[in-house]
């Protein structure tokens, strides 16, 4: 009951299950680039399918799969980093444990905060050349 409370409950495997699709699907993507060093440039080449599905529908799963990870990962950071820590014996300093927990949660919150920055702002600069690849 104790692990169902936790705020990081099916984050992992939710990760791997994301790790498992997008690392078939890097190796498929690059495999396609390779080839397009032989060919002539004059003709487009362009990738249908990704991991035996339409590439479209598979990059927008994967995406999303991304989005729901950075949002999962970003509200377990909120629940396990309050923004003011009260001690039961009302001493000054949190456990050591506890403050390098906060210290390393709180570096993944910036981190992640600073990924969502950078999809929302490539997102409308790179939208035509991703759609121009996958069809």
């Amino acid at each position: 009951m104790q692990s169902l409370q936790d705020p990081a409950y099916g984050v992992m495997q939710d990760l791997e299950d994301l790790l498992n699709t997008l690392n078939p699907a890097h190796e498929e993507a690059i495999a396609f680039l390779k080839n397009l060093d032989h060919e002539n440039a004059r003709n487009t080449t362009r990738l249908h399918s990704l991991c035996r599905r339409p590439a479209t529908e598979a990059v927008e799963d994967m995406a999303s799969g991304v989005a729901n990870i950075i949002h999962s990962s970003y509200q377990v950071a909120l629940k396990t980093c309050s923004t003011k820590t009260i001690s039961s014996d009302h001493s000054r300093y949190s456990p050591r444990s506890v403050s390098k927990k906060h210290c390393s949660l709180s570096k993944k919150l910036g981190l992640i905060k600073s990924i969502q920055v950078q999809l929302k702002s490539s997102y409308t600069s790179l939208k035509d050349s991703v759609t121009t690849v996958l069809d």
